[in-house]
């Protein structure tokens, strides 16, 4: 089964932290803007398809 680097469960982003790849596979749960934007921000989404999907999701989260 692939690992989805983004997606939407039950009214959150599930993010993949990408600052702990590779070493570890830990996720990230943001249930409201602030937490999106600062996921962004300290590099823990990279990328410039994730980012403009968490933009996309941010919309829908604010």
């Amino acid at each position: 089964m692939p690992i989805k680097t983004i997606e939407w469960i039950e009214g959150k982003v599930k993010i993949i932290d990408q600052g702990k790849l590779p070493q570890k596979l830990e996720y990230i749960y943001c249930k409201d803007v602030e937490t999106l934007r600062e996921a962004i921000s300290s590099l823990k989404i990279r990328g410039a398809p994730v980012i403009g999907i968490a933009a996309a999701f941010g919309v829908v989260l604010g």
